[in-house]
Order: C-alpha cells, then structure tokens, then sequence
C-alpha cells in the first residue's frame, strides 16, 4: 500500500476505513507551538487557507479542543469551470485536541487570529483559586 497513489477521492476514502478514522483525524491536524512562562500559557496554531469565522473551540482546564473546516469552492476561469488535475491540500473537517502542560483558569482564556495563525492565551491559576469556583466582587 505504501506504493500506491491515490488518484481519487474514493480511493482515500477507502483508506480511511481500511486504517481507521482515527488515524486521519492528525493526519492533516493543524500545526502547534505551546509555551509558557510563570503566569501564562501560549499556544499558537497554524490554520493556513482556514476562515475564522470556521474556527471553534472548547477549553478544559487541562485542554483545548480546536475544530476547524475548509471547504472546496467552485472555481472558474474566464468563465470556464477548473478541473482540478492535482490537489495537495486537503478539505474537510479537522480536529486538534492540545493537551496542556498545566492546569489554567478557564475564565481568562483570550483567542485572536491572525494571517493564518490562532493565538491562544490563557492564564495559570493562583495556588490559592480553585478553578471549579470563582469569587464574585461586589461594587
């Protein structure tokens, strides 16, 4: 199998049920950098040709899951519909769950996007916040 060229759609698709989705799901997953330093945690997350307004996420206090889609569009030239003779890039849904390398406070995560790149920040709890709660102030 390793000699093989797909040459359509099909034949990916019957890849995916011979491996298993599961594989595919990273197989195409979205580029990551984590960093962080005593107050906060960074992530940065390449979604090249993906819109924003594609992009959703949910935070956990341990981990982010990212899903993003991408879909084909109709293409013409000069009128004439494209025929596409090779295609590298690849359309769908994918999926990045980032496992974090510490807890974080849920409540003070920002996400901005720009040129084709997530950026994530989210704030270290205090060793004396609980995160499953937060106190209220009163003005």
């Amino acid at each position: 199998m390793a000699n093989t060229v797909l040459e359509s759609n099909e034949s990916q698709l019957d890849i995916k049920k011979a491996i298993g989705e599961r594989f595919f799901e990273g197989y195409s997953s979205l580029k990551v950098n984590i960093k962080e330093c005593e107050t906060h945690v960074l992530i940065e997350v390449e979604t090249p040709g993906i819109l924003k307004k594609n992009i959703s996420m949910d935070i956990e206090s341990t981990r982010i899951e990212i899903r993003a889609s991408t879909t084909p569009e109709k293409e013409t030239y000069n009128g004439f519909p494209l025929k596409t003779v090779k295609q590298e890039r690849i359309l769908g849904k994918f999926k990045r769950v980032i496992e974090l390398p510490c807890k974080v406070n849920i409540n003070e995560a920002v996400a901005t996007y720009h040129e084709g790149v997530l950026y994530i920040e989210v704030a270290k709890p205090n060793e004396s916040i609980n995160i499953g709660k937060r106190q209220l102030k009163l003005y």
